[in-house]
């Protein structure tokens, strides 16, 4: 399995293991993560990070670890999800590919997009760091029309306003859509 390290950047001190708290295996079983994405995504302030890990790329769950000081990592199971779950590859936050990650600039919440349901759809979800488990779905039925099956490129527009395109895959007409935390507001801006 993969291991997550740390060590002073400065090179005075031998890397440790980060310690990954256990997560439910299908079987509802505590188990810990033996499998870790090598994606990273860093705040703007580099003073957080999350990550994926689970048992395997389809049972995986969102952690984050914030700067708690040198050698403090704890890293904080941000989803906690019962059923086995598949969290989107982060995609490249330079180029702006996919980018289904992202972090609020208050590194507050983090907006993220997992692969679920039949047929396979993306789903938005935002969770605050200081509620873990706590998952805003934003894609429900209430916000999103329910035939949409893709969710890209998320960005935050300042601490409470999130940003990504969201639509039918297979008809590349991806409309841009906002969502406002602290009032629950789904807005699609262009409606195409």
């Amino acid at each position: 399995g993969n291991a997550m390290f740390s060590a002073p950047s400065d090179g005075s001190a031998i890397s440790t293991q980060v310690a990954i708290p256990t997560i439910l295996d299908p079987t509802a079983q505590a188990v810990i993560p033996t499998y870790i994405d090598a994606e990273l995504r860093y705040s703007e302030d580099r003073s957080m990070f999350v990550f994926q890990a689970g048992t395997a790329s389809t049972n995986e769950d969102l952690y984050a670890i914030l700067d708690g000081g040198p050698g403090v990592y704890a890293p904080i199971n941000l989803t906690s999800f019962a059923t086995p779950m598949e969290i989107e590859e982060f995609g490249d936050d330079s180029s702006g590919t996919d980018n289904q990650v992202a972090i609020s600039p208050n590194n507050v919440r983090v907006a993220f997009v997992t692969r679920e349901g039949s047929p396979l759809a993306d789903e938005l979800y935002i969770v605050d760091v200081a509620a873990p488990g706590a998952l805003t779905h934003v894609s429900g039925p209430a916000n999103m029309d329910v035939t949409w099956d893709e969710t890209i490129e998320l960005h935050w527009a300042n601490d409470d306003t999130l940003l990504f395109w969201a639509g039918t895959s297979n008809s590349n007409a991806l409309d841009l859509c906002a969502y406002t935390v602290s009032t629950g507001m789904f807005q699609n801006l262009t409606q195409t």
